[in-house]
């Protein structure tokens, strides 16, 4: 990629307030606007094509410089890219720990060693409240050179241990968070394929069992929470619903001990929150959740939090009721979160954005507009797959599948049956989505054996659902066992999923009691 296309891309992500703040951090040196690479960022903003030629035609037209170009657009991506640290300068806990440190050696190099103290001693009491350990490690090793380098008489050996102490926990949670981190990234690089094979969840689940021996033996609180977070959305993602939510709530009594009024403290317990009410939803803990809810609604939240929070809240609460078959208020709460979704989608990470855009899809089918759905499922194959998680294309492409049914579209069906069984093969962990498969074959054959064979593909279901509680999750965004029975029964579809909630989640509650007893 040319430079030119790197400054184009970034220019274009700037918000108006980042633009200003450039121009006038320009003014700082030299000529302000007059300057070449000022002239640049104004062609460059006006744009709407980064092909470099082009740009540099309009430079040279505008600024009569047609020797320097190479020289004035890598400034000017140096100088953006200042303008920027200098403009978010101080918005979070790590900038200002960074601040402190980078003041804290300047004085100390003009030998004003006691306000270079303070302000790593300053520094230090920040990071320590924030749990910020790589800030602690970074903050020490200039405390220690000037503690040795200098005449300070005031230090004494209990100071110096105390330092050494606090390095050395500092090193410790950090080693742990390491690990942690660690797990979280291979977990996160094998669910890009859709999901994780037996072979990584046995090793994966291998990683954590050693790791949580670490964490118990640790007298660090920062790491056992990481840790709780972690497992949380691990266990969630590999549908071990149970053990998701037990961590859920270890999670969430755990950031009650954070400080509510720092950054950190709002942000742990609202993922907190979030985590719980998920791990709620799969556990059939509807009135957990409510009340989960309820707090969650009730724990203030910093500008910094509050759109993301909501939006995925707003995502969690629609889930919920499509969950249960109530698809004209997961409608409803959709009209009214459409303001923050709109804003926050994109920006979102792909797991909640493919969430949102596969949910609209499914409210419509669960409502009968198989018109809207089909033009939405059509819209989303035809997304870039940068924008949409891989494994929800398996759903967009069974709802396709079966709205096109419902419409009419036979030779639709004809043309794409085995195309998307091969790419259930390929991609599907769940028998369950395979089996509505073999449903709509049956009903395309329209013979007097249909309902018999539909009932006999429902106990196929009930079956793999017996010996297999997990497989519960393929029906979450597509629901096999409804979908036969619907047909079986001649009821709505919405009716049917609402029956199999209701059956699902006393199942469900019994096989948890018999295992609590046992």
């Amino acid at each position: 990629m040319s430079k030119i296309v790197e400054i184009y891309e970034l220019v274009k992500v700037l918000t108006s307030a980042e633009k200003r703040y450039f121009k006038r951090f320009t003014s700082l040196y030299g000529k302000g606007n007059d300057n070449n690479y000022v002239l640049l960022f104004d062609v460059i903003d006006k744009s709407k094509n980064s092909t470099e030629h082009i740009i540099k035609k309009k430079y040279e037209d505008k600024s009569g410089d047609s020797q320097h170009f190479p020289f004035t657009k890598n400034y000017l991506y140096k100088h953006i890219l200042k303008s920027l640290v200098a403009y978010h300068s101080g918005s979070d806990v790590e900038d200002r720990i960074e601040e402190m440190i980078s003041a804290g050696r300047i004085l100390y190099k003009k030998s004003l060693e006691n306000q270079s103290k303070r302000l790593f001693d300053k520094a230090l009491q920040l990071a320590g409240k924030e749990h910020n350990f790589v800030g602690i490690l970074k903050i020490y090793p200039s405390l220690s050179n000037m503690l040795y380098n200098s005449n300070m008489r005031n230090i004494t050996d209990k100071d110096l241990e105390r330092f050494t102490r606090q390095e050395l926990s500092a090193l410790q949670s950090q080693t742990l968070i390491v690990k942690i981190r660690h797990i979280l990234m291979n977990v996160m690089f094998n669910l890009k394929k859709g999901h994780l094979t037996i072979e990584e969840i046995k090793y994966i689940n291998a990683r954590i069992n050693q790791l949580e021996i670490e964490i118990k033996a640790s007298p660090f609180f920062y790491p056992k929470l990481a840790f709780d977070e972690m497992c949380t959305w691990y266990y969630i993602s590999i549908s071990d619903y149970e053990k998701g939510f037990q961590y859920s709530e270890r999670m969430l009594e755990l950031t009650k001990q954070l400080n509510p009024a720092t950054e950190k403290g709002k942000s742990r317990r609202l993922m907190a929150y979030r985590s719980c009410m998920v791990a709620c939803l799969d556990t059939y803990r509807m009135d957990k959740f409510h009340e989960i809810w309820k707090e969650n609604n009730a724990c203030p939240a910093t500008s910094k939090y509050m759109e993301a929070s909501i939006y995925k809240n707003s995502i969690i609460i629609i889930d919920a009721f499509i969950k249960q078959g109530k698809f004209d208020e997961a409608l409803r709460r959709s009209d009214e979160f459409k303001p923050v979704i709109r804003k926050y989608g994109l920006k979102s990470d792909v797991i909640w954005y493919s969430a949102q855009l596969y949910l609209n899809a499914y409210i419509a089918y669960g409502l009968g507009q198989y018109d809207d759905c089909m033009k939405m499922t059509t819209d989303l194959l035809n997304n870039p797959k940068k924008n949409f998680r891989e494994d929800y294309y398996q759903y967009v492409r069974l709802l396709q599948l079966v709205c096109a049914y419902e419409i009419g579209y036979y030779d639709f069906i004809e043309s794409s049956l085995d195309s998307v069984q091969k790419y259930l093969l390929e991609h599907s962990v769940y028998k369950t989505n395979l089996i509505l498969i073999k449903g709509v074959k049956v009903i395309l054959q329209a013979k007097d054996t249909t309902d018999k064979k539909l009932k006999e593909l429902r106990r196929e279901i009930e079956d793999i659902l017996s010996a297999n509680p997990k497989e519960v999750t393929g029906l979450v965004y597509i629901n096999s066992l409804a979908w036969l029975t619907c047909k079986i029964e001649k009821i709505p579809y919405s009716t049917a999923v609402q029956q199999a909630y209701q059956k699902l989640k006393k199942e469900y509650l019994l096989s948890h009691r018999q295992g609590k007893s046992s």
